[in-house]
């Protein structure tokens, strides 16, 4: 099983994408989902039947999660209007986006591992509901509308040439999936948790760029701050004797 992304139908030529559309990612992130769809279908295709490859593309998600995300347009427009009662709307906001409850994504990966495999070798499946196919413009009126006081100001950006409006019909039709969870439910969600102090908007584990550019940090003091790899301790202090050359490097072991 796969979890690519609906995004790589990037600039999406018309309304109700399906699975066969053609596919026209903008960014690095979609183009690298739609070349690994490639390379694996191919695989199945080149190993006769010992490999079963499913690619679950999964529309934009949204809801609470034990790895929370903030930079999530749902997540991230309710946190904005709860903490700063302002929603930035990027790319003129007319682009379309398709949205899925994490809950409704962990049924659809649980419903596709439990299925006949016969019937999901090689096929393709967007994950999501019509229903929550919504223009950002729109979907920061609904947040506004849920947190009053919130102003929605738009973002003197280029337009945002990521706009897709996706057909969820085949894993209906063919699994019998319907998302359970709607656009005001994920809203009404999060902003109860942020209420509620369920979630620490500001924690950084919260956005991912953040967390990446942490741990890369980590990493560059771990190999700064240690002797042949490792960091020796004496008392809580980390020491190293000095290299040819250079300096004795000390730290507080963590």
């Amino acid at each position: 099983m796969f979890s690519s992304s609906c995004s790589v139908y990037g600039h999406g030529e018309g309304l109700g994408l399906s699975e066969t559309s053609v596919r026209h990612p903008v960014s690095l992130y979609a183009r690298a989902k739609a070349e690994v769809e490639d390379f694996l279908l191919e695989l199945g295709s080149s190993t006769r039947g010992q490999m079963d490859i499913t690619t679950l593309r999964l529309a934009t998600v949204f809801g609470l999660s034990p790895r929370m995300r903030f930079d999530l347009a749902i997540n991230v427009m309710t946190k904005n209007a709860y903490v700063h009662r302002r929603i930035m709307v990027d790319g003129g906001g007319r682009q379309w986006r398709p949205f899925v409850h994490v809950r409704d994504v962990a049924r659809a990966f649980e419903l596709a591992l439990t299925s006949d495999a016969s019937k999901l070798s090689g096929e393709v499946f967007n994950v999501g509901s019509d229903a929550n196919n919504v223009q950002i413009l729109n979907l920061a009126f609904r947040v506004r509308d849920a947190i009053p006081g919130t102003e929605v100001v738009h973002a003197p950006t280029d337009p945002d040439l990521r706009d897709y409006n996706v057909s969820f019909d085949k894993i209906h039709r063919v699994l019998g999936f319907r998302a359970e969870k709607g656009i005001d439910d994920g809203i009404r969600e999060v902003l109860a948790a942020l209420r509620d102090g369920v979630v620490d908007p500001e924690e950084r584990r919260h956005y991912t760029m953040r967390q990446y550019v942490f741990l890369r940090e980590a990493e560059r003091a771990h190999r700064e701050l240690s002797l042949e790899g490792k960091l020796l301790s004496d008392g809580g202090v980390a020491t190293a004797a000095p290299k040819a050359g250079g300096r004795a490097r000390l730290a507080r072991e963590t």
